[in-house]
């Protein structure tokens, strides 16, 4: 297949074999009744309400040319009563502008008004969001680009980025930014935000009032890069401040709304207000700043929601800006890259940037040649790879050439007792055959605790979200087979939690009987931490202390059992079981606490508690506590001496769980802290 059919199944555009192209810019300003003489217009409109039909032309290597719709495409000077006055080229319903070059275009960035109402024939047509679109860009890979319009689009100003046929690429200017630490003034800056790792800038403001939008910034590595200044803000020394002024000479400030009384959030824009438009300056940790309006005393922040920068103070969701001061400007040979982890563990995400945006990528994963490739992949947007590979990929209007070799790295495969001798946030292949699920658990907020111990006695709690791995075994279960999982430490308890590589597939869990709890004495509990143990005979006590603050204050209890004065350990029910959870005379758990199995606990009495060992923070010092499971009398304290209810002081009956119960209740009860029969 030759390369001439293969790029028109490709990308339906007829693609010559061997041509390389020259990047050219042409703008042009239809405002302007000079421009419109070399446009050849030899009577540009001079009257306000008048307009002269337009005339094919071609300048600056651009052709246009239209076809009239329900009205004749024509420059227009408007009234100052329906209009600002301003010549604009209107094309109307129906029509259609073409524009057409000797080789391709790559861009067009148009300004005007009701430009949403524009359809292009090929490629991108991108309108900015508002009803009325004032600006709006296409970006593709064309001879010639048609728009058609669905009702009246008037152009202000448009330019057309080209890469010109038949000579070589030519070097391009570029501007560098780095991150500032402070702010000078006289100097130039971009206001940065931060999505999710992406880099949003504010971008130039071309109406009187609204919010900054902000786009996508180009990195390279510490620097972010354009090719003009036109998103530069200018911080200008003023008395108490700043004044911040865009690139085209219009400075930001901050107005009154007197319907709602209070300050706009949103910016306005002139060359020289009046008032609000000083703001100070306050560097942050973490290298963003606070930019502060005196008048409003609104900050500047970041919504990565909405995309765009407002005047707002402390709103959920919105965040302080970066700024970085220009650094300098340097001549570069425009190039493809090609970037991501080139040695990477699980998967990884590759980017691929054209030298032009707007130019055309392909790429190939298998080490053959783009351009040599039958049918070789198109690049729209970042991709995920899995396995070892060479990306390869060409720029379909410059010719030019990248690759990159990626190596999947294997990661190691370890029991529970290598996995916690990992450092923090180290990721590892943990291997759970034939481990045994002692308790699982999963809070109101799907936060999950799965604890297992495998066939070397070892114990772990595996900690993460559900919303990051659905999949909550059993407990009982006995798992089989292994899971990549980072290693972390909470309270000093070692935990796997997950990463991106984890997922539950190659895990199989089968049904099986209880685990057994490792019987051993309070001393022996730190040598458990995260394992299923029993704990036998001892003795309960509890401890008052009071919690909340002001009038929601309440009388609280920290619950322990003891082999004698100097050994005990806290008990807490971090699992929420039913039979063990407090009672309270307040509102929504609030109040004193006046019942429950574990404040009822007899001091006279032994206890058996099985449950979990872990760490904890009591009268914020580390411990060593059990989150219990069941707690039981002995089987020593027997109820040998169990008799008949009579002449009780106290008549409150309490089943075994340390529920209360009615008179009716027939069974083994406790009465004054005595097991009866009640019949």
């Amino acid at each position: 297949m030759n390369k001439l059919l293969r790029y028109a199944m490709l990308s339906l555009l007829a693609v010559l074999c061997g041509t390389s192209y020259a990047a050219q810019e042409a703008s042009f300003d239809f405002t302007s009744v000079d421009n419109l003489k070399t446009y050849g217009v030899t009577n540009p409109p001079t009257e306000n309400g008048t307009g002269v039909d337009f005339v094919a032309f071609t300048n600056q290597g651009v052709s246009f040319s239209t076809v009239n719709g329900s009205t004749p495409t024509k420059y227009y000077r408007s009234s100052p009563d329906t209009g600002d006055g301003v010549i604009t080229l209107r094309v109307y319903k129906d029509g259609k502008l073409t524009l057409s070059v000797d080789g391709k275009i790559t861009s067009i960035e148009f300004a005007g008004n009701d430009l949403q109402e524009f359809t292009a024939n090929n490629g991108t047509y991108s309108p900015s969001a508002k009803t009325t679109a004032s600006k709006a860009t296409w970006i593709g890979s064309s001879a010639s680009v048609t728009l058609t319009a669905s009702k009246a689009v008037q152009i202000r100003t448009l330019t057309v980025k080209y890469a010109k046929e038949g000579e070589e690429p030519a070097d391009q200017k570029v501007r560098l930014y780095k991150k500032a630490t402070s702010v000078e003034a006289g100097k130039s800056y971009l206001i940065v935000g931060d999505k999710e790792g992406t880099l949003q800038m504010a971008e130039l403001f071309t109406g009187s009032y609204g919010r900054l939008k902000a786009v996508n910034a180009t990195v390279k590595g510490e620097y972010i890069t354009t090719t003009d200044a036109d998103n530069e803000f200018t911080f200008e020394s003023v008395t108490g401040g700043y004044a911040i002024k865009q690139s085209d000479g219009k400075y930001l400030y901050a107005a009154y709304d007197s319907k709602n009384n209070k300050y706009y959030n949103t910016f306005n824009f002139s060359e020289a207000p009046t008032s609000g438009n000083v703001f100070t300056v306050t560097s942050n940790a973490g290298g963003t700043f606070t930019i502060t309006n005196t008048l409003s005393n609104y900050d500047i922040l970041y919504s990565a929601t909405n995309s765009n920068f407002e005047g707002n103070k402390d709103k959920e969701g919105e965040v302080f800006p970066f700024l970085y001061e220009f650094y300098k400007e340097e001549t570069y040979t425009p190039e493809i890259t090609i970037s991501g982890e080139q040695e990477f563990y699980g998967s990884t995400t590759v980017t691929i940037s054209p030298s032009t945006a707007g130019n055309h990528i392909y790429y190939t994963l298998d080490g053959t040649e783009p351009e040599e490739c039958d049918i070789p992949l198109i690049y729209t947007e970042p991709f995920t790879i899995s396995e070892s590979c060479t990306v390869k990929a060409w720029e379909e209007e410059t010719e030019l050439k990248a690759e990159m070799t990626f190596t999947k790295l294997e990661y190691s495969v370890l029991g529970i007792a290598d996995f916690k001798k990992l450092e923090k946030k180290a990721v590892a292949c943990l291997d759970l055959t034939n481990a045994k699920v002692l308790y699982s658990w999963k809070s109101n907020n799907n936060n999950v605790m799965v604890f297992v111990r495998d066939e070397s006695g070892e114990a772990l709690e595996l900690y993460y979200s559900t919303k990051a791995l659905d999949w909550i075994p059993d407990a009982g279960q006995t798992l089989m087979g292994t899971i990549i999982m980072a290693y972390d430490e909470y309270n000093e308890t070692p935990e796997a939690v997950v990463c991106k590589d984890t997922n539950a597939d190659e895990i199989i869990a089968v049904d099986g009987e209880a685990a057994e709890p490792v019987e051993c004495s309070i001393a022996d509990v730190p040598s458990h931490i995260c394992d299923l143990v029993l704990l036998k005979g001892l003795t309960p006590e509890k401890e008052s202390y009071t919690s909340g603050s002001g009038d929601d204050t309440f009388t609280a209890y920290n619950y322990y059992v003891k082999e004698n004065e100097e050994t005990f350990i806290p008990i807490f029910n971090n699992f929420h079981i039913a039979a063990y959870e407090d009672e309270t005379d307040g509102a929504e758990g609030k109040g004193n606490v006046i019942g429950g199995y574990l404040f009822n606990m007899d001091p006279s009495k032994k206890y058996d508690v099985k449950g979990i060992s872990s760490r904890g923070t009591i009268n914020k010092q580390k411990v060593n506590e059990i989150f219990i499971i069941e707690v039981t009398e002995s089987e020593d304290t027997g109820i040998a001496d169990i008799k008949a209810a009579k002449g009780l002081n106290d008549s409150r009956l309490f089943n075994l769980a340390g529920q209360q119960v009615s008179k009716n209740y027939k069974g083994v009860v406790i009465m004054n802290g005595k097991k009866l029969i009640n019949k």
